[in-house]
């Protein structure tokens, strides 16, 4: 076949997939949506709850969601077209043509290879944006809960009462004990009046105590008091637990570059980072699942071109049965990678590693 044949052959195989994957997207979404919302309406709607502030928090979710279904949105699409195209004897008639099965089916790895890059792009940008945000409503508008923690340049910001502020470097989750600590303290008019800087902030007998810092008092007449201190008592409202959850950084709402140098400065200064850079390797790694998941779906169909009836309900079944094994393996690794088990990297590709490994397994196994 000429160039021009071959042309429009690739755009009326990309468009076919195109409309399914469209549908199967949605419908996904629409499931999903569906489902998310009853839970918002029981676990939110109250008599001072908006029902516009769910509507809201869902659609700040959205982007998040169909970055996860996506894959599966693939796999199914991949499946259902292949196995249309089968059933039609178009596959048939392509092959009488002298079109190889790999030239066929090349035309279903070039949209899914440039959705993940399209879906990695959005992780460095993006989703970590609407995360946040829908962060912020849940726990603020939903919740009602004071939203005091806010994470910016690399270190975490906590409002502890009226005037004061607190500035934290790193955060020890397995022990209540938080590193290069700074206390603001300002007056009625917002004049500084007193700082703290400390190398740590322990919880020890029921109360927060200061180690290693200099206590510094700025004077109406412009003079800075300075006092240092091994040890300062400061009173904290929090309990361990409470403020550990409001320090507690979520991975998911930081960009991929943020990530990176907040384990870099992690590692730096001794402390573990497995537990975020076993995410950070999931979240290079996930994108890709759309080429794996194609690849899969094209390897199983065309082991059953023999077969010439349409298997709508069989795809769907191949879909959630594929689509749970790698949840359940994805989200396995990244677990043993963030207790440092396996190296994260290795935990982030696990998934994608083996179910790529099945794929071309299978399609070892078909006749051109």
């Amino acid at each position: 076949m000429d160039a021009l044949a071959i042309w429009l052959l690739d755009r009326y195989l990309i468009s076919k997939y195109l409309r399914i994957l469209g549908i199967a997207t949605t419908a996904l979404l629409s499931i999903y949506l569906t489902i998310d919302f009853v839970e918002q309406i029981r676990k939110y709607l109250k008599d001072d709850t908006q029902l516009l502030d769910i509507i809201s928090y869902l659609g700040l979710k959205i982007p998040a969601i169909i970055y996860q279904l996506t894959p599966l949105a693939i796999l199914l699409a991949t499946l259902i077209t292949l196995g249309t195209l089968s059933y039609d004897n178009e596959i048939t008639a392509m092959r009488a043509g002298g079109i190889n099965l790999w030239r066929i089916t090349a035309s279903f790895l070039i949209f899914p290879l440039a959705l993940s890059l399209l879906l990695l792009a959005a992780d460095h940008s993006l989703l970590p944006t609407t995360n946040d945000r829908a962060h912020y409503v849940r726990t603020t508008v939903l919740e009602q809960h004071p939203e005091q923690a806010l994470f910016t340049q690399n270190r975490i910001w906590l409002r502890v009462s009226a005037n004061t502020f607190m500035n934290v470097q790193l955060v020890d989750l397995s022990q209540s004990t938080l590193f290069g600590i700074s206390l603001y303290r300002l007056s009625q008019d917002f004049a500084l009046q007193e700082m703290i800087d400390a190398q740590e902030l322990r919880h020890d007998n029921d109360q927060w105590i200061l180690i290693s810092g200099i206590k510094r008092h700025f004077l109406d007449d412009g003079r800075i008091q300075t006092i240092p201190f091994y040890q300062e008592p400061v009173d904290l409202k929090y309990e361990p637990l409470e403020l550990r959850k409001r320090l507690t950084i979520t991975p998911d709402n930081l960009t991929l570059p943020e990530l990176a140098n907040y384990i870099d400065r992690l590692e730096e200064s001794g402390y573990p980072s497995s537990k975020y850079s076993a995410n950070y390797y999931g979240r290079y790694a996930f994108p890709f699942a759309s080429l794996v998941m194609a690849i899969l779906g094209i390897s199983i169909t065309m082991m059953e071109l023999r077969t010439r009836r349409k298997h709508f309900a069989r795809s769907i079944g191949f879909t959630l049965l594929i689509g749970f094994h790698y949840w359940i393996i994805h989200s396995f690794a990244i677990g043993i990678g963030r207790g440092d088990v396996i190296p994260p990297a290795v935990a982030g590709w696990t998934a994608n590693t083996l179910f790529l490994t099945i794929g071309f397994f299978l399609m070892s196994r078909i006749r051109q």
